[in-house]
C-alpha cells in the first residue's frame, strides 16, 4: 500500500472549462501547473513504484460543502496522468489500475486529497 497526500484543494471540473472557453494554450498551462504541483508533491513524499494491478482509494478533504461532488471528484484526472507521469504506475488503464474509490470529509484549516494505492493480487 501507498499513501501519499496533495496539500489544498484540485480546481473542479468547471475551472478547468471556463480555462479552456477562453484559450487552448492557456488551458494546457493550466494542466501541465497541476500536473507539476502533484508530481512535485509525489517526489517530495518519495513514492515509489506501485505494484500493479491496483485500486486507488481517494480522501477529497474539502474545506466546506460549496463544490458539487462530481467537480471535486474530477481531480481524478490530474492525479492519475500525474501518478503515470512519475513513474508510480505505468499507465492509468484498467490494466493497471481496476478501481477508483471516493471519499469525501472536511477541514476548513487544512483541505487536502489523501491518495491510496492499493495492490489487488490476481
Amino acid at each position: 500500500m501507498i499513501k501519499f497526500t496533495i496539500s489544498g484543494r484540485l480546481p473542479s471540473l468547471n475551472d478547468y472549462i471556463n480555462v479552456c472557453r477562453h484559450n487552448k494554450y492557456k488551458a494546457a498551462a493550466f494542466k501541465k501547473r497541476i500536473d507539476t504541483q502533484i508530481i512535485s508533491e509525489i517526489r517530495k513524499q518519495r513514492i515509489g513504484k506501485a505494484k500493479t494491478p491496483a485500486y486507488i482509494e481517494f480522501l477529497w478533504v474539502e474545506k466546506d460543502r460549496r463544490r458539487d461532488l462530481d467537480n471535486i471528484y474530477s481531480g481524478k484526472k490530474y492525479i492519475l496522468d500525474a501518478l503515470q507521469t512519475a513513474g508510480v504506475i505505468p499507465n492509468d488503464s484498467q490494466k493497471y489500475v481496476m478501481g477508483l474509490v471516493d471519499m469525501i470529509a472536511f477541514d476548513k484549516a487544512n483541505p487536502r486529497v489523501e491518495v491510496t494505492i492499493c495492490s489487488v493480487d490476481v
